[in-house]
């Protein structure tokens, strides 16, 4: 088996058994945490839902995956649009370090992680957008409108506008996820 179709299949697995996937029982058994209301951090704050001691290792556990499954991405991705060198370099670098450190979005750092995973992520974000505009321009312009849903979300954050930003933040990784 090729190691993209490896990395291809560890993704599926991810997104269908976390949280609020396909396969995920989670959300039949726990429907007080509505997900377009809440954050994702607000799974590890007792103070916000009512789950379970036993359910938040499973958060810890998934949260901890889809970083590692994003880490991946960063790492396996690139090569197929850029060049060996310096750029394919930081992008990997960049966009692994982001996942990885987001896998400690539930810590008492939270913000602090978020900021700092965010500033990653887009660094390697537009240093692969830099490199895959010349050649495909339609991939170019998708990712273009991506980053614009992110800094919709970032703007909101800032703004204080916080009532809104639960669902942008689904809403946006739903569909980012889809693409």
């Amino acid at each position: 088996m090729r190691l993209k179709n490896i990395v291809f299949l560890g993704l599926s697995l991810a997104f269908g058994f976390y949280l609020w996937g396909i396969f995920s029982l989670f959300k039949a058994q726990n429907s007080s945490f509505l997900f377009f209301e809440h954050y994702w951090c607000d799974l590890f704050d007792s103070s916000k839902n009512v789950l379970l001691e036993q359910n938040r290792i499973k958060i810890w556990f998934s949260t901890f995956v889809l970083s590692l499954a994003f880490a991946s991405f960063w790492c396996f991705i690139p090569p197929f649009y850029v060049r060996k060198g310096l750029s394919l370099k930081l992008i990997r670098s960049f966009g692994m370090l982001s996942m990885l450190l987001l896998a400690f979005v539930g810590s008492s750092s939270h913000d602090s992680i978020l900021l700092v995973s965010g500033f990653l992520g887009a660094m390697a974000f537009i240093l692969f957008l830099q490199k895959l505009h010349p050649k495909h321009p339609f991939k170019f312009y998708l990712g273009i409108f991506s980053f614009g849903l992110m800094a919709l979300c970032e703007l909101l954050f800032f703004s204080g506008n916080t009532k809104l930003l639960p669902f942008f933040q689904n809403y946006t990784k739903n569909n980012l996820t889809m693409c």
